[in-house]
């Protein structure tokens, strides 16, 4: 090697190593909340693939002949798109941080065995509607609030504003270091006259790199994610309460992209997918994914 490739390699080593111990040595702030006092704008679109089969249906999706037994498999398609707007105060005088979010516009195509599905009366309610969240210092929800005619719907707003925020805890990471967080996500299948049910379990959280957008740093993380759920209910019958046993599980994994220096989600992207059997006097089989994708950016 000649000399000057030698003082050249030299340089380099110079430069290069401490930029990487300084990269490696690099912590980033999550957090599940906003920073104070900013205007985010943020798309998320969910994207569900979900066959549902009942006991006793024919194989290979033919037509069941008897009316009165089990229809055959339903395969359903979806994409609902929810455009956003979280808006965040200042910390008041108890050390509370509150973050409106309102739905600027929901879109929905869906489909059952290939026929489109109305979906107008399903998520026009949303739109133009404000969700209101409550945190304390520590990123707890401390209060909930959607308008009355959203009531019912609670469990699944909930879910919805954690998927915009990340569902991330808060925590300070390292390159290389990794943490998890509970997991609750309701029962994605309408079951009336049944009280809501929640799918528990935990979602873990990797911080791979963190690279700069101009002047504020984007953290990359890696999460997957696992939960159960195991329930026996009662259901109104036509003659009495009708027994009821649930076992689902869902495993996903994907990447977020959050920008600690204004604390929020840039991007992400998840996909989980969902097993599940309910017993009864009619049995009932379920399988699909559901992908869920948000991008965010700051109004400045």
């Amino acid at each position: 090697m000649s000399e000057r490739r030698r003082a050249f390699a030299g340089l380099a080593a110079l430069v290069l190593v401490p930029l990487a111990l300084a990269a490696q040595g690099e912590t980033v702030s999550l957090g599940p909340m906003p920073w104070p006092n900013q205007t985010i704008k943020t798309t998320m679109t969910q994207i569900i693939d979900m066959e549902v089969t009942m006991s006793g249906a024919p194989p290979g999706g033919a037509a069941r002949r008897d009316p009165q037994g089990p229809p055959g498999p339903m395969r359903s398609l979806g994409k609902i798109v929810f455009d956003s707007t979280q808006t965040v105060g200042g910390w008041d005088a108890e050390g509370h941080l509150s973050m409106n979010l309102t739905y600027d516009r929901v879109t929905a195509d869906m489909t059952m065995n290939g026929k489109a599905v109305p979906t107008q009366n399903m998520f026009d309610s949303l739109t133009g509607k404000t969700l209101t969240a409550t945190f304390d210092a520590q990123g707890k929800v401390v209060d909930f609030k959607a308008p009355d005619d959203l009531a019912a719907m609670m469990p699944s707003l909930k879910d919805l504003m954690a998927s915009v925020t990340g569902r991330l805890p808060m925590v300070t990471l390292a390159v290389g270091e990794t943490t998890t967080a509970p997991l609750n996500m309701p029962l994605p299948i309408p079951m009336p006259g049944a009280a809501p049910m929640t799918l528990t379990g935990q979602t873990t959280f990797k911080l791979v790199s963190v690279h700069r957008d101009g002047d504020e740093r984007i953290a990359s993380l890696e999460q997957k994610s696992d939960a159960t759920l195991t329930s026996s209910t009662e259901l109104p019958g036509p003659n009495g309460p009708i027994a009821m046993n649930f076992n689902f599980t869902v495993v996903g994994g994907g990447t977020t992209e959050w920008n600690p220096d204004s604390g929020f989600v840039k991007s992400s992207t998840a996909t989980s997918t969902i097993d599940g059997t309910m017993g009864g006097p009619v049995g009932m089989t379920m399988h699909g994914t559901i992908r869920v994708l948000v991008e965010g950016a700051v109004v400045r």
